[in-house]
């Protein structure tokens, strides 16, 4: 399972705004869910079934997420447990 994800917008009033664009390069049932885990607790504080990103029509999964300026932001993308996390274009898991 790959996923492509990205995308940040700058919100005034020192917070800001990340939208989570991701698409799957396999076709996903319609019981799958891609889920986003971090490190920060708008993203579950790691916790891989807390925060389940929204199917979209045109197949993306988004997420919109706002956080203070200047918060470091790790995350991770799966199905929901660590055995189907995203993989990186040579099928390993990204750093």
């Amino acid at each position: 399972m790959i996923f492509v994800a990205g995308a940040a917008q700058h919100i005034p009033a020192r917070a800001q705004t990340v939208e989570f664009i991701v698409r799957s390069q396999e076709a996903l049932a319609d019981t799958e869910n891609i889920f986003i885990a971090g490190n920060q607790p708008q993203l579950g504080h790691w916790n891989l079934g807390a925060v389940k990103l929204q199917r979209r029509s045109d197949g993306s999964w988004r997420g919109h997420f706002t956080f203070s300026m200047g918060t470091p932001i790790e995350f991770k993308l799966t199905l929901g447990s660590w055995n189907r996390e995203a993989l990186d274009a040579q099928g390993h898991p990204p750093p």
